[in-house]
């Protein structure tokens, strides 16, 4: 039996193909992540959901920074949480403490205030 390594990665001219595997994706940006979080990514570009294995293909810049990365896994817990509307249950999936969740939260708002007046 030919088997897929879960999480892998397929390089496409088109982007990045990730394959699904329990319901995750390795994201380039966030790493692992719920797939549900993929339908708000501004770099993703086509979900396929008609045949096995499910694949995600996005396009993500091709450079980024680390502070960049840190930004977005902070950003990734916000989504999550809003998602599915418990703080309690998105830290519990991602596997941190609610303390991070809130601390992420107040960084987004200010950072977010900041921009607002540029």
């Amino acid at each position: 039996m030919n088997r897929v390594a879960p999480l892998s990665r397929l390089r496409t001219r088109k982007g990045t193909v990730h394959l699904v595997h329990r319901g995750q994706v390795t994201c380039p940006l966030r790493g692992r992540i719920d797939m549900e979080i993929c339908f708000y990514c501004p770099f993703m570009d086509c979900v396929n959901l008609d045949s096995r294995p499910f694949t995600v293909r996005c396009t993500p810049p091709r450079t980024v920074t680390p502070e960049e990365r840190r930004a977005y896994e902070r950003y990734t817990v916000l989504e999550l949480a809003e998602i599915l509307r418990n703080v309690s249950k998105a830290c519990r999936q991602l596997g941190i403490p609610r303390r991070k969740y809130y601390e992420y939260k107040q960084w987004y708002l200010h950072h977010r205030q900041g921009q607002d007046r540029a």
